[in-house]
């Protein structure tokens, strides 16, 4: 996504999507770009207009969503980070955002996730803003990675495991949890959430009438590798997806790919042959669900089309 606009840490109306709604609990999930805090995003307001001028929104009112009643909000952050890195400054950012005492995290290490409440005071809807930050990086996975049926997984190390969870044993990014966790949330399914959060932090106890918003740095490959996750395990409501909701299993990657494309930035589609979305992670986490071993040989469906 080089030479496009994103990347840059602000705010960009057209990078925020609807993904998925649950009417029952009057929650919509969606994808964006920029870190709360960080550049000139600092108003909740923004995030909700940008939702309400997507061009699924009006479908999604009519399936019962009530954008005005909307007083919650789960900010999935994605972005990990080396030190002193610009995507370290982000992380930071969000955080001073949400609290005035911010927890110190690891952008490398781990573990994940962890929850910072919502401290500091914000209006949305004329009323007062609850929530929640959930810090659950995602990083991409070694070269080389295989793109066709039965290719191999070459491991970074003897006796490491090419997954979803990335960076070997214990790292902490886990992306097999991640993936389950938005749609728990989704459907205000906090108590299987919970137990997955490290210990120490808050949990979640209420996930109704939220906006729940993914992001990364530029709401490109991170972001794009998580909704493409999820688009292929859980489906969508949206019918511009063109995946119905479902429990498994995973869809085949080309429909997945397909599906996210219909919700892909608005204001920086990717080039021919690419998909804004980091693959290696989905294929691996797709390969996983299909074969139950993280270094089975790639499965035809998680091939690249």
């Amino acid at each position: 996504m080089s030479g496009t606009q994103h990347g840059t840490g602000s705010f960009i109306p057209g990078s925020v999507r609807i993904v998925d709604y649950n009417a029952a609990c009057n929650t919509l999930l969606v994808r964006g770009g920029a870190a709360f805090g960080a550049g000139n995003f600092t108003d909740p307001a923004q995030l909700l207009a940008a939702i309400e001028a997507d061009p699924h929104f009006p479908a999604v009112r009519q399936a019962g969503i009530d954008s005005g009643k909307i007083s919650r909000l789960v900010d999935i952050c994605l972005i990990g980070f080396g030190e002193g890195s610009a995507d370290q400054a982000y992380v930071a950012a969000e955080l001073d955002w949400f609290t005035d005492s911010p927890p110190a995290l690891d952008g490398n290490q781990g573990p994940y996730p962890t929850l910072v409440p919502l401290r500091r005071a914000y209006q949305l809807n004329g009323a007062p803003l609850s929530g929640a930050m959930l810090y659950w990086p995602v990083q991409s996975l070694p070269p080389p990675s295989p793109d066709g049926a039965g290719g191999q997984w070459t491991p970074p190390a003897p006796g490491s495991s090419i997954s979803p969870q990335r960076n070997g044993p214990g790292s902490g990014f886990d992306f097999q949890g991640l993936i389950p966790a938005l749609q728990q949330i989704l459907n205000n399914y906090y108590p299987a959430l919970n137990p997955l959060l490290t210990s120490g932090t808050a949990a979640l106890n209420d996930v109704s009438n939220a906006l729940v918003y993914v992001h990364c740095d530029s709401g490109v490959n991170r972001t794009g590798a998580a909704i493409l996750a999820y688009l292929m395990t859980w489906g969508s409501n949206l019918a511009a997806c063109g995946l119905p909701h479902h429990a498994g299993p995973v869809a085949p990657l080309a429909e997945g790919l397909r599906a996210v494309s219909a919700i892909l930035p608005g204001n920086a589609p990717p080039a021919p042959g690419q998909y804004g979305a980091d693959l290696p992670v989905v294929q691996a986490y797709g390969n996983y669900l299909l074969t139950g071993a993280y270094n089975a040989p790639l499965d035809a469906e998680m091939a690249l089309p």
